[in-house]
């Protein structure tokens, strides 16, 4: 494969995330009622929240996993799992960027891991270009369940 070849893919592969992001946040924008926990322990923590509508009761599990992560110049906290329903979660964090340079866009792979430490799913997601000092939220879906995941692991994908 030619390298002219090779940036297309990359090119088409970031085009796509893109858009997916988009889509991911504009969906978890108008629908979302997840709620905000904080958690100073480190073992996972397994929430229950029901949330009732107007036919029928529908119950979501958030899964928090503690601790502070950092990606180069960002730092990543309150990192949660939603379980969406049986065959799809979200995974949410906040992230900050932490330098006094702007951060571009950047293809991230995503690992959750067991209590042994072995990588259970790996997938990806966009992490938005970033402000000095700027805070933001990342979110991406996965469909697969991943609640039974004690860590997690970021490390950027390189085009």
């Amino acid at each position: 494969m030619k390298n002219k070849d090779k940036k297309i893919i990359a090119i088409g592969v970031v085009t796509i995330l893109c858009i997916a992001v988009i889509v991911v946040m504009a969906v978890s924008k108008s629908g979302s009622n997840s709620e905000n926990q904080n958690n100073d322990n480190n073992q996972q923590v397994n929430t229950n929240i029901t949330h009732n509508t107007e036919n029928n009761e529908e119950e979501q599990t958030i899964f928090e996993i503690p601790g502070t992560k950092k990606l180069g110049d960002v730092e990543i906290t309150n990192i949660k799992i939603e379980k969406l329903d049986s065959r799809k979660c979200e995974l949410t964090a906040d992230i900050r960027n932490t330098s006094d340079n702007y951060i571009e866009s950047q293809s991230v792979r995503v690992k959750t891991l067991n209590d042994a430490g072995e990588v259970t799913e790996t997938f990806g997601g966009l992490m938005t270009m970033l402000a000095p000092k700027e805070p933001n939220t990342f979110v991406t879906r996965v469909l697969v369940d991943i609640t039974d995941a004690s860590d997690v692991e970021f490390e950027v994908i390189e085009n």
